[in-house]
Parts: structure tokens; C-alpha cells; sequence
């Protein structure tokens, strides 16, 4: 989709489409069951066909890395109870290890870019950069129910967020209890950091993308997506909670 636009261009039947940087520039990702192939930005004409990362036993996903001097399209997955990182190499046109480590026993392992969080049943969080360093530890993170689903984990500067079901915490990379939460209406299913590096967005389940401060949780900014709920009358004793109370009078609804 062009976003001066609006004009969507197809590209075919895919099961997932990344982000990354191609020769220098930026451009998408696209894998269907027959292939992976990059598509130049903003035509998406096919730039180039890569061969399917090697076969392991799990695949957790593939991302465009810039960790330390690594610097292109990388794959992670599970090799018995390894976490192998394989990264393509344009030059030569093959997937290269890059990186192996051991995962914990007993453990279910998250992954998003180059930090990995592996979960046990006591609420446990382990993180590691790409290499296997761990970098972060928090006991009590409450997300042993569903086996972690929904909990993902980064570290921009010296916070790390959990973002767990209906519930944001910034946590202190040295370890400590959180030093904020902030409660979500129906939870979040996107996130990053702002390039100014003292803030992060988020899009929501509602229809809204926010911008809150790293440091302390603080709301800087929130679009609306949605005028759906524009005009509509909610009684604020209608059982709803406070977090999707603001979000309806944020979308334009009216509480009575």
C-alpha cells in the first residue's frame, strides 16, 4: 500500500512479508510456500529469488539483523536444543551460521530481531542478544498462563517492556522490579522504538497507535484509526474498565 495513496498494489498469495535492506535500500521480504523473494520498493517488482533457509526442526522467524557489524537478512530456528541464527549472504548467495546457543531446558523460547526471551513455568524471563548473552533476568513477570503467548521483549537503552494480554511494564535492564505498567483496553499487537531513542510505539487492538516515554510509561501522543465510535453514548457504569473508557472518549464516543 502507498501511503501518500492509498493505492494497494498485490503481490500474490503470501504467508508472511518482512521489512529488510536489499543491496543498500530498503525493500519487502516475501515468502509463499514456493519461494522467498524480494520486491523493490515502491513497485514491488521481484528483485531478486533466495533459497529457503536450511531445514531445522522449528522455525522462529526470519528478520533483517543490524546487530554489532552484522548487517543483513537472517533466520532464526531450532536445532535440538539449539538456537542456530543463519544469515544470507548476497555475495554469495547462500545462508551462512552465524550464531548457536543452548536453550535452558525446560523453557519456551520468544524471539523478535536480535533479542530472545526464554520463559519457564515460574514466570522466569532470560534474555539474550543474538549471540547468547544474557542481558537480562525478572522473576514474577506473570505470564506463565497460556505458556507466554503474547509476551514479547526488547531492550532499548536500559528498559526493557513486556507486553503481556492487557498490560505494558517498563522493567530496568539491571534487574528490579518494574519501574511502571501501564493497562491496555483490548492489548497491543505491534511495537518499536522511536528513532529518538526515549520513546516507543504501539498499535492497539482499538484502532489506535500510542507513543509513550521510555523511562516512565508517560503518554505522548496516540492517533486514532478508527471514527467508528465517533458520537456514540456509553454510560461510564456500563462495567467497562478505565483503560477502554479512555479509549473510547479518545475515539470521538461519548460517556455519560
Amino acid at each position: 500500500m502507498s501511503a501518500g495513496t492509498g493505492q494497494m498494489t498485490p503481490v500474490g498469495p503470501i504467508r508472511r512479508a518482512w521489512p529488510i535492506r536489499w543491496q543498500g535500500v530498503p525493500a519487502m521480504l516475501v515468502g509463499d510456500p514456493a519461494r522467498l523473494a524480494v520486491h523493490r520498493l515502491p513497485d514491488l517488482a521481484v528483485e531478486a529469488v533466495l533459497p529457503f533457509p536450511p531445514e531445522k526442526a522449528g522455525t522462529l522467524g526470519i528478520y533483517h539483523s543490524m546487530y554489532g557489524d552484522t548487517h543483513g537478512i537472517c533466520n532464526a530456528s531450532m536445532a535440538g536444543e539449539d538456537i542456530v541464527v543463519d544469515r544470507y549472504d548476497e555475495g554469495s548467495g547462500r545462508w551462512e551460521e552465524l550464531a548457536r546457543w543452548r536453550v535452558p531446558r525446560g523453557r519456551t523460547i520468544f524471539g523478535r530481531d536480535t533479542v530472545w526471551c526464554s520463559l519457564d513455568d515460574r514466570d522466569t524471563a532470560l534474555l539474550y542478544d543474538m549471540a547468547g548473552v544474557l542481558i537480562w533476568r525478572a522473576e514474577g513477570i506473570g505470564a506463565r498462563h497460556g505458556h507466554g503467548e503474547g509476551l514479547a521483549l526488547y531492550a532499548p537503552g536500559d528498559t526493557v517492556l513486556t507486553f503481556r494480554e492487557r498490560l505494558i511494564k517498563g522493567w530496568p535492564l539491571r534487574g528490579g522490579p518494574p519501574r511502571w505498567q501501564v493497562p491496555l483496553a483490548l492489548g497491543a499487537y505491534a511495537y518499536t522504538s522511536h528513532p529518538d531513542g526515549e520513546s516507543f510505539l504501539y498499535a492497539t487492538n482499538c484502532g489506535e497507535i500510542v507513543r509513550r516515554r521510555l523511562d516512565t510509561g508517560e503518554l505522548m501522543s496516540r492517533a486514532i484509526l478508527t471514527s467508528r465510535l465517533e458520537g456514540a453514548t456509553f454510560s461510564r457504569d456500563c462495567g467497562l474498565d478505565a483503560a477502554a473508557l479512555e479509549v473510547l472518549e479518545a475515539s470521538g464516543a461519548i460517556l455519560v
